[in-house]
């Protein structure tokens, strides 16, 4: 189980509680659950799970646009940034799908996704090909759009960009309102605050 957060006991195959897929890789076996991201990886009796063959999550880039305008952005992104075409995302969306390379999970970013006019369509696209969508934000104002909102509810997780404790309210704002099982987290670059700036936000995190 490679994630700890999240224990499955009791996991049974199509008992509806805890839908999981399983997918074969070589003579080995890979277990995941659509709820909770949980991945469980079987081999065989004196054998060994070593490297996937295929991915098992990936990220896609829908847009470059953000209004942030963070200058230590790893992405370069900018207001004027391009944003994808939602014909092309949705075919690479259909190409990791269960039909075909048979990903789990894909992590939907940017720049800022939810600013993007496809976003609701990109995440039901996920869904319709059998891969559980996630999406990483520093906008709150998507908040506001109930389309969005209920989109955002049906994703396996939230990552929330906090540059330092004054932001952590967007974090628990948007917790506030996904049900579970939706993860919500904060998600820092590390090294744009001093040290002690640091211990300070993660000291905010764990309180």
């Amino acid at each position: 189980n490679d994630n700890d957060a999240s224990p499955i006991p009791g996991v049974g195959i199509g008992d509806g509680s805890h839908p999981v897929r399983i997918r074969r890789d070589g003579d080995c076996y890979v277990v995941f659950n659509t709820r909770t991201g949980a991945k469980i990886r079987l081999a065989p009796a004196g054998g060994a799970f070593t490297k996937a063959s295929r991915p098992e999550l990936v990220d896609v880039k829908m847009t470059d646009f953000c209004a942030a305008g963070c200058k230590f952005c790893y992405q370069s992104s900018t207001q004027a940034g391009a944003v994808g075409d939602p014909r092309v995302v949705r075919a690479v969306i259909e190409s990791l799908g269960v039909n075909h390379l048979g990903v789990f999970e894909i992590a939907l970013g940017g720049g800022e996704p939810t600013a993007v006019d496809h976003f609701v369509s990109t995440i039901q696209a996920c869904h319709d090909n059998g891969v559980v969508p996630n999406f990483t934000t520093f906008a709150v104002d998507w908040l506001l759009d109930d389309a969005k909102v209920a989109a955002a509810a049906t994703c396996g997780g939230i990552g929330v960009s906090v540059h330092g404790p004054k932001q952590l309210w967007k974090w628990e704002k948007i917790r506030e309102r996904m049900p579970a099982p939706v993860q919500v987290t904060a998600q820092h670059v590390y090294g744009t605050l001093s040290a002690d700036a640091t211990r300070a936000l993660l000291y905010d995190c764990y309180s």
